[in-house]
This record gives C-alpha cells, structure tokens and sequence, in this order.
C-alpha cells in the first residue's frame, strides 16, 4: 500500500490521516493470513502481537523460525473491517482533501488477493452497475450502495467499502460542488508482462 503524500490542491484538514504529523511514513505494507484450505494442514506461518510474523523455514533446526516485521499483520480470523480500518480508511480521507493514494495487494494465485480487494462476490463487486447505482443514489440525495444496488455488508472488500465512503462523504457535504469520481479496479496476473486489466471494463481491456 502506498500514499504519495503530493501537496493538496486546496486546504484541508488532514490531522486524522495517514499523512498526519504523527506518522510520516508515505508507504505502509501489511500482511494478511489466509485460513487453511485444509483444518488438517500445519501452518507454517505464526502472528506475533507486535505486528510480526515468525516463519517455520521446515529445516527443523533450533534456529529454524525467521522474524518478520510489517506495519500491520492480520492472522487468519481477521475481518474485512478491521483490515480496511487499519490499511484503507485513512487514505481515503487523504484522497478527500486532495492527496494521491493507491492501495494494492500483492501474492501468488489464491492467496486471497480478490477476496481482500473486493469480497466474496467480486465479480459482482466489480460491475459497472455498482458504480452506476452509487453515482444515481449519491446525485438524488439517497444512501450510497454498491454491489448492484444492496447496503455494503461487513464482508466487502477494502474497495467497495472506500467506494462507499467516497459518496457517503459526496452525500453529506456542506458545501455543494461538482464531483467527478474514476474508478480503475486492474488485474496484473503476472510480474513483467506489461500488460494490466481493467476489471471495471466488460471485456476486460487492457491499461
């Protein structure tokens, strides 16, 4: 996860964000544990509460386990939530007064990249309609949705939910002013093939 920490093109408050005076960091890396495909299977991975992670290298040495150290470590019984709390919620408030932020998930196939990003229903979360339904609830006045139409749910992922904090804030602002939100959700399927999919698009065209 990154944030560019660009000077805002207008004034705003940003004490409660990432780029506060309390945390200068312009790039925050987490890592989350995905539960076992089989409840049989040894994990190999054990989450310390200091934001660590002790790793079994299997040589079965006194010295076998490796430390590792990240701004954030979820285990495996973390919520989306809380995820998207400790990892997303700020940066969107920095987009909202101006900075530039990105949020990126990175891992082999099946570790739980989408799932984190966008839910147990991505592809629905990924439709146009969810961004077409939220812009018409925003502009009328009424809740913002996604996922075509229904409430966020505790499940989404880290997107939908900053998409939806994006017209709540839209919604409820004192100072009515036009807004123009792009949404890019893109695939990069594999390191070093120049290539990234737009997952907004239908036909998946490439960026």
């Amino acid at each position: 996860m990154t944030h560019n920490g660009n000077v805002p093109s207008s004034g705003g408050n940003t004490s409660s964000s990432i780029s506060s005076a309390n945390n200068d960091e312009r790039l925050v890396v987490a890592v989350r544990v995905r539960p076992l495909f089989d409840s049989n299977d040894v994990p190999c991975l054990q989450v310390t509460p200091n934001s660590a992670i002790l790793f079994d290298d299997g040589s079965g040495s006194r010295n076998k386990y490796r430390r590792y150290v990240f701004d954030h470590v979820f285990d495996d019984k973390s919520n989306q939530e809380i995820v998207y709390q400790k990892t997303t919620a700020a940066l969107v408030k920095d987009v909202l007064n101006g900075y530039s932020a990105a949020v990126f998930a990175y891992g082999a196939t099946g570790s739980g990249k989408t799932h984190t990003m966008l839910g147990p229903n991505p592809k629905k979360a990924a439709t146009p309609s969810t961004a077409t339904s939220t812009t018409s609830s925003a502009s009328s006045g009424g809740g913002g949705t996604v996922n075509g139409g229904g409430d966020v749910s505790h499940g989404d992922g880290l997107m939908v939910k900053a998409i939806d904090d994006i017209f709540k804030y839209v919604e409820s602002s004192e100072n009515p002013q036009e807004f123009r939100v792009k949404i890019f959700i893109f695939n990069s399927p594999m390191v070093g093939n120049e290539r990234d999919d737009d997952m907004y698009m239908e036909q998946n065209a490439g960026l």
